[in-house]
């Protein structure tokens, strides 16, 4: 379920700046998510995104240290199954039902750093 993915070449390939947009975090998550259901609160997206996860993160990150949850997209990107990329630890879950999304984040962070 797990393999390894590098930001820079994510980056590269969907045509976005590569360097100094991101805030500083311990930890980054991006989530694959059509463009089409952002928000202007990217993680309020419609299209069957769970909600909550803006409260979760902000909780989750005074016990694991500073998250950043963000949207990623490119063309032909469904919201059927989405994948989640976990950095720095260079870790991608696949293939995810939108709606076990929170369950994913709670079992990556409870397993701890």
């Amino acid at each position: 379920m797990s393999n390894s993915n590098y930001c820079s070449i994510l980056t590269r390939q969907s045509g976005e700046p590569l360097a100094g947009t991101a805030p500083f975090a311990r930890h980054f998550v991006f989530i694959s998510w059509p463009k089409k259901y952002w928000q202007y609160e990217a993680l309020e997206a419609k299209g069957g995104f769970p909600q909550g996860l803006q409260k979760w993160m902000k909780e989750q990150s005074i016990i694991s240290g500073k998250i950043s949850i963000r949207l990623a997209s490119h063309a032909g990107l469904n919201h059927d199954k989405v994948d989640i990329f976990f950095y720095p630890e260079n870790l991608c879950y696949s293939n995810i039902l939108p709606g076990d999304i929170p369950t994913v984040l709670e079992s990556h962070f409870l397993k701890g750093d």
